[in-house]
């Protein structure tokens, strides 16, 4: 995959590569988003393999948004992704039920510094394993008990890996202020996920979200986040505070039909 060019709201299965990168080889400026690596299979990086730059410039990093790399597979390392010294900013992504005989998820080089601050990875969910960086998860390796995919859309369907509301996936990612400044500053970026579902698209039923801190003044929060991976929740939600006698908020989650 080319400099400048953006993989959006696709699916990228039963590839095969001999050396690197089944699913897709990314060269520095590469943009990918909104999509899906499923089945694919290579030496290094079965679902996909970050290619570092010449230099190491932050802004010709290959980047990685709301996506989802699973079952892929690799025979020496990394099934599913592997990154080149750092040369990656992947954000709101799961990696999950991918193998390799060593690192079997992601792997590669990260070296901080304090020149480089920031992390590869944030707001990433990665099985058995929580990278570092900011808001990062740990994933479960079966299925009930974190990924929780939704079976009542078909699961083998073009429109793979839908999540229940109780997924560990659901409103993990960044927040949408944050989605809004991704997209302000890469054009291409979607709203809508592959099912044409809204990711910013969680109502609540007041601006009243918090106390501010050291008052008991209720305040507006803008700080909602979107879904980890390449599926958003297709439902609504009204989001209830509540203050306890100890001064905590405590939420509640309704359906609204």
């Amino acid at each position: 995959m080319t400099d400048f060019a953006h993989i959006r709201n696709c699916v990228i299965q039963d590839n095969q590569a001999h050396a690197n990168g089944g699913g897709l080889y990314l060269k520095p400026l590469a943009l990918v988003s909104g999509t899906i690596i499923k089945r694919n299979t290579a030496s290094i990086g079965g679902g996909m393999y970050i290619e570092a730059p010449a230099s190491h410039n932050p802004d010709s990093l290959a980047r990685i948004f709301t996506t989802t790399i699973c079952e892929n597979s690799a025979t020496t390392s990394a099934g599913g992704m592997w990154f080149d010294n750092t040369y990656a900013r992947v954000n709101s992504t799961a990696l999950w039920h991918n193998s390799a005989n060593d690192n079997a998820n992601v792997s590669g080089l990260f070296t901080r510094s304090d020149v480089n601050t920031e992390y590869p990875f944030n707001f990433c969910a990665v099985e058995s394993r929580r990278l570092e960086g900011q808001g990062n998860v740990e994933l479960s390796p079966k299925e009930t008990e974190g990924v929780r995919w939704d079976r009542q859309d078909p699961f083998d369907a073009i429109l793979y890996y839908p999540i229940e509301m109780s997924s560990t996936l659901s409103r993990a990612g960044m927040t949408y202020r944050e989605w809004e400044r991704m997209m302000g500053t890469y054009k291409t970026l979607e709203l809508f996920d592959i099912a044409g579902v809204n990711r910013m698209g969680w109502t609540s039923d007041g601006s009243e979200r918090g106390f501010a801190w050291g008052t008991d003044t209720l305040v507006s929060k803008k700080n909602d986040f979107i879904e980890i991976g390449a599926r958003a929740r297709r439902v609504t939600c009204r989001i209830i505070f509540s203050k306890t006698i100890r001064r905590i908020c405590t939420a509640r989650w309704d359906r609204v039909s």
